[in-house]
């Protein structure tokens, strides 16, 4: 039973961070939005800035530390019925569920400042910034993959700005061709 269960940590779960996985968030935010589909859930996608930098300088393991401590500073700021999940190498998605548009704001305006506080390494300590893109699922996108491209294009959209910033998809302000005015 304890292999099993181990197994099933394994499969659903980010070895170094602890978070869900890429496939294990992209089924729970599925299922999480098809069970309540007329609920406002907000998806978070938020990238760090120049993290490269960090393996170049410091080394993949002192990377591999600060990816860790960002986990645990994410994993400190949500509820535990939000969804939270590794999605590439220095990426990361949050699903907020049933939350005003306000508070998610306000989350992730403590999100980039939780970030921009110094990570404690053995060497020292790295400083790095985060870029935000947030999407809702009942105002702007039908589906789950969609939710995703909107927070996704807001993201990068922050990055395009200057990075250390949080931008918000509105429909109305982008194309699928390209970006427009979002905050």
């Amino acid at each position: 039973k304890k292999i099993s269960e181990e197994l099933t940590i394994r499969a659903e779960r980010d070895l170094l961070t602890g978070l869900y996985n890429k496939e294990t968030t992209r089924v729970l935010i599925e299922e999480e939005l098809e069970n309540q589909p007329e609920s406002v859930s907000a998806l978070m996608v938020l990238d760090l800035d120049n993290f490269k930098q960090i393996n170049d300088e410091l080394g993949h393991f002192c990377g591999d530390k600060v990816l860790a401590q960002v986990a645990s500073k994410l994993s400190s700021q949500f509820r535990t019925s939000d969804i939270i999940g590794r999605i590439g190498g220095d990426e990361f998605a949050v699903l907020l569920i049933e939350q005003a548009e306000g508070d998610v704001l306000r989350t992730a305006e403590c999100i980039l400042e939780a970030i921009r506080a110094p990570f404690p390494l053995q060497e020292g300590e790295a400083r790095i910034s985060s870029s935000v893109g947030v999407a809702f699922h009942s105002l702007e996108a039908a589906t789950p993959a969609r939710l995703l491209k909107n927070a996704d294009v807001a993201m990068y959209r922050a990055k395009g700005e200057g990075r250390d910033r949080l931008w918000r998809y509105r429909p109305s302000t982008f194309t699928d061709s390209g970006y427009g005015r979002v905050f």
